[in-house]
């Protein structure tokens, strides 16, 4: 066991306490609430069709996500905090697909235009501290601030990739199936591997 007791401001964070106001607690246990646990329902269990794809989209963007134009969501897909995330237009979001930003600004996913996302990926958008005095509990330490994730246009993240926090991954890139991303992708350049390393570049005309 650890010899460092949880600190009083943490407990006092997660002691249930009788709200203070009573209309917020009203709101929030009568419409916003099961409003979230409707949406995020809805969210993971519709089926894949052009209508359902809208409808989340619709729901998404009412709980604070920015989404671009013609999105493809299909089931099972999970958003952690959708106020902390920003998708651009025509991103394929494939079933079971996690993004999961931190509860800070600078934690947040942004994803460009035109990108795909594979089955079972992972986005993670913060990052728990692991510290240095061994007798200090991994439990309580707190995050890093290694920022969160951006992935930029006409970008392929195949599936079941985990890419962590502070991640740029440039334009045209793609991650093989299975990579665990690390740091920066550069644009044009396929990667694949744990942790991800470089496989070859894309070469070819680039219209201008």
């Amino acid at each position: 066991m650890s010899k460092h007791p949880v600190s009083k401001d943490f407990a006092n964070q997660v002691k249930p306490r009788f709200p203070v106001n009573f209309f917020c607690w009203l709101k929030k246990t009568f419409i916003t609430s099961p409003f979230q646990t409707f949406s995020e329902f809805y969210v993971r269990a519709a089926r894949y069709t052009p209508f359902n794809s809208k409808a989340k989209a619709v729901l998404l963007r009412m709980r604070g996500m920015k989404i671009g134009k013609m999105p493809v969501i299909y089931d099972c897909v999970w958003v952690g905090l959708p106020s902390n995330v920003k998708v651009g237009d025509y991103v394929n979001l494939s079933r079971d697909v996690l993004l999961a930003p931190g509860a800070q600004k600078h934690e947040s996913i942004e994803i460009g235009n035109e990108v795909m996302i594979g089955y079972g990926a992972k986005l993670l958008g913060s990052d728990h501290q692991i510290p240095e005095d061994l007798n200090e509990s991994i439990r309580w330490s707190g995050h890093t601030a290694a920022g969160g994730i951006v992935v930029e246009d006409n970008v392929w993240i195949c599936a079941n990739v985990v890419i962590t926090a502070g991640c740029r991954i440039g334009t045209g890139s793609v991650v093989a199936a299975g990579a665990v991303v690390t740091k920066n992708v550069e644009p044009y350049t396929i990667v694949g591997g744990i942790p991800a390393k470089l496989i070859r570049r894309r070469t070819g005309k680039q219209s201008h």
